[in-house]
């Protein structure tokens, strides 16, 4: 810059003048992808540079410089930091398969039959059918009504319910005398 002191009839007078005026950059506007390699601060000089790089697994690993210009504007590229795709992993889908042939035919339908279809005419006139016809059922396998006793005596109560079923005798008791052997008997022999 130069600098001129003019003095005019005992006055002073003082101008600064320039040929190129420097203009400064103002600090930038960091997008969350992007780590920086150059301190941030509010404002930088003509011909700085700025140094970004995406954060990794965002974007290539280049260094990128952005430069300051004599106008006051940055001069540059600013990378593409956009998320890398990943390659789809076999297992993935493999995963996904076993859960949809898992939750398709099983858990869906005991879902929907548990939770939602409760109050259905049609389910309630099928459990009424059931409950019918398991009670013929029932009624039409009715042991015959026998008046003598059974052939052998066993220790159970047997008594008759009031249907004219007999309950399933227990097999007899054996006497363990009976079929004891005696051993003194046999070494005395």
């Amino acid at each position: 810059m130069y600098t001129y002191i003019l003095l005019v009839f005992g006055a002073s007078l003082i101008f600064c003048s320039s040929p190129l005026v420097a203009a400064a950059c103002l600090g930038l506007k960091i997008p969350s992808d992007v780590h920086l390699l150059t301190p941030l601060r509010s404002f930088y000089q003509t011909g700085a540079t700025f140094d970004i790089v995406c954060v990794p697994g965002y974007g290539n690993d280049t260094i990128v410089q952005l430069r300051c210009d004599i106008s006051g504007e940055w001069h540059g590229h600013w990378p593409d930091c956009s998320k890398k795709e990943e390659k789809a992993r076999w297992w993935m889908f493999l995963l996904g398969m076993v859960a949809l042939v898992v939750l398709v035919p099983c858990i869906l339908p005991r879902l929907y039959f548990t939770y939602i279809d409760t109050s259905s005419p049609r389910k309630d006139w099928l459990i009424n059918k059931r409950r019918k016809s398991s009670k013929k059922m029932s009624d039409t396998i009715r042991m015959p009504n026998i008046s003598s006793q059974p052939a052998h005596r066993s220790t159970a109560t047997e008594s008759r319910n009031p249907q004219g079923m007999y309950p399933m005798p227990l097999p007899p008791i054996r006497r363990h005398r009976e079929h004891s052997v005696n051993y003194n008997e046999h070494a005395a022999k």
